[in-house]
C-alpha cells in the first residue's frame, strides 16, 4: 500500500484521483472476490464463462489485472466460472446443475425484491441470510412431512449391555496444539477431560486432512493421535474443536420409526424385528435386564444431547443394530456449499427463505407471494406424506367357509 500513498502526496491533499492497488481475486469465489474489491473501494462487474479447469462459482479472470494502479471508485470486472460448458452432444450425459447456498439466498431475496438481477451479496447479507437458511433447515427436520428420506443407520450391539446413548454433538471445549507434516501427532496439548476416542476433529486453521478421527490421547504426555497425518507442518499452536460420540456414533435421531437386529454370527444372517415402544410400555416391563440372544422392544427417549436407547430384551451376543429414522437436514456452511435435495426443494426453500427475509428487509409479502409459498410447499409435502397403512388378512380368516373338494385338488387353491 505504499505505493498509492505515495502517489497521492505527490498529488497533494485533495488534488486529483486516489489510485489504489488491484488486489489479486483470480481463484477466489464470487463472494469473497467482490468482498475483497469492495473492501479496497472498487465497484464491481460481474460477467460469468465457462471453464472445464475452474469450478463453477470461482473467478476465472479480472481486469485490471491485479497490481496495477487504478483509480479509487472505477470498476474492476471479474469473470466467474460457469463450470463445464452445458452444450449436449450426442451420447453425453447431462448433469444436474449444482445450486448452492448463495443461489437459494439471491433467489430468495430477489423474489422479495431486496436485490436486483446481477447484484451481488454484501458480507452482512450474506452471513445473516445464511444463518436464516439453517435455521428453516433445522425447524424442518423436526416437521415429518417436510422430510423426504428415512435414514438406516447400522450399528453395533455390545453383548450384555441393554441401554446406549446416541449422537455426536461438539464438545464445547476446545484445545491448541502443533502439527508437524506426516505426523498423526498433535503435540502441547492440554487434553481436555471431555475427549473420548472416534470423536471427530476439525482444526480452525490448516494442516488437517477431512474426516480426520481422534484415536488416541494422553494427559501426561500432551498428546492427541489421529487417524491420519498432518499436511503440513504447524508450529504456531492451532485451535482445534471436536465431538463427543455416544455409544453409538450416529446423528442424535429426532424420532425412530423401526428396527432390527440381524444375527451376524455364522452364515445366517437373519433379521429379526425390534418393538419400538413408548416411554410408558417399557415402564411396565418388571426386569428389564433379561438375557437373550437379541433385543425385541427399544424405547428411544431423544435426551439432548445424547440420545438414550434402552433395549428389552439385554442382547447376550453381538449383532447389528438397524435403526430406521427420519433424515436430518444438513446444515449449510459455506455460501459456495451445494444443497444437495430432491426435486421441488429449491423451489420451496427459495420462498420459504424470502418470506422468513421479507419483514427484516422491510418488504410486503403479498398474496402472489403466499401462494407461490403455498404451492411449492404443498408440492413437496404431498410428495413426503406416507400412505395410509392397509391391513391383510388370511383368507381362512375371512372366507372360512369348508370346501369338501379339496382332496381333487389339495387344498392348493
Amino acid at each position: 500500500m505504499l505505493l498509492p500513498l505515495l502517489m497521492n502526496n505527490l498529488m497533494g491533499s485533495g488534488a486529483g484521483p486516489v489510485f489504489v492497488i488491484v488486489p489479486n481475486v483470480v481463484g477466489q469465489t464470487q463472494l469473497q472476490g467482490t468482498i475483497d474489491l469492495q473492501a479496497d473501494l472498487f465497484a464491481v462487474a460481474v460477467g460469468n464463462a465457462y471453464s472445464n479447469t475452474v469450478p463453477a462459482g470461482f473467478i476465472i479472470s479480472q481486469d485490471p489485472v491485479a497490481g496495477s494502479s487504478e483509480v479509487q471508485g472505477s470498476t474492476v470486472t471479474i469473470i466467474v466460472s460457469l463450470g463445464p460448458s452445458g452444450a449436449s452432444t450426442a451420447g453425453t450425459s447431462r448433469k444436474r446443475q449444482i445450486v448452492t447456498a448463495n443461489d437459494i439466498i439471491l433467489g430468495a431475496l430477489k423474489r422479495i425484491n431486496a436485490y436486483a438481477p446481477g447484484e451481488s451479496l454484501s458480507q452482512d447479507d450474506a452471513q445473516d441470510s445464511l444463518d436464516s437458511l439453517n435455521e428453516l433447515l433445522d425447524s424442518w427436520s423436526t416437521d415429518k412431512s417436510s422430510v423426504y428420506c428415512t435414514q438406516e443407520n447400522v450399528l453395533n450391539f455390545v453383548a450384555n449391555q441393554y441401554q446406549y446413548t446416541i449422537g455426536n454433538p461438539f464438545s464445547e471445549n476446545t484445545f491448541t496444539g502443533t502439527l508437524q507434516a506426516g505426523s498423526n501427532v498433535i503435540s502441547n496439548v492440554t487434553v481436555p477431560n471431555d475427549i473420548k476416542l472416534n470423536g471427530d476433529l476439525y482444526v480452525e486453521g490448516t494442516g488437517l486432512q477431512s474426516g480426520v478421527t481422534i484415536t488416541g490421547f494422553g494427559s501426561v504426555s500432551g498428546t492427541v493421535t489421529m487417524s491420519a497425518p498432518a499436511l503440513m507442518t504447524v508450529t504456531t499452536p492451532q485451535v482445534f474443536s471436536y465431538t463427543v460420540p455416544g455409544d453409538f456414533k450416529a446423528d442424535r435421531p429426532l424420532r425412530i420409526h423401526d428396527s432390527f437386529t440381524r444375527i451376524t454370527t455364522g452364515s445366517t444372517g437373519l433379521d429379526y424385528p425390534i418393538k419400538v415402544v413408548d416411554m410408558e410400555q417399557y415402564i411396565q416391563i418388571g426386569y428389564k435386564g433379561i438375557s437373550a440372544p437379541w433385543p425385541i422392544a427399544v424405547w428411544y427417549n431423544p435426551c439432548y444431547p445424547l440420545g438414550m436407547l434402552s433395549f428389552y430384551q439385554n442382547p447376550s451376543g453381538s449383532g447389528e443394530l438397524h435403526l430406521f429414522c427420519d433424515t436430518i437436514l444438513t446444515r449449510l456452511e459455506t455460501l459456495t456449499q451445494a444443497v444437495n435435495m430432491p426435486q421441488g426443494y429449491i423451489r420451496w426453500l427459495k420462498w420459504a427463505l424470502a418470506k422468513e427475509l421479507a419483514p427484516e428487509y422491510g418488504k410486503a409479502w403479498t398474496q402472489t407471494m403466499e401462494t407461490n409459498w403455498r404451492e411449492a410447499r404443498d408440492a413437496v409435502k404431498a410428495l413426503n406424506m406416507v400412505p395410509t397403512p392397509v391391513s391383510n388378512y388370511d383368507a381362512i380368516l375371512v372366507n372360512p367357509r369348508y370346501d369338501a373338494g379339496w382332496i381333487l385338488y389339495g387344498g392348493f387353491r
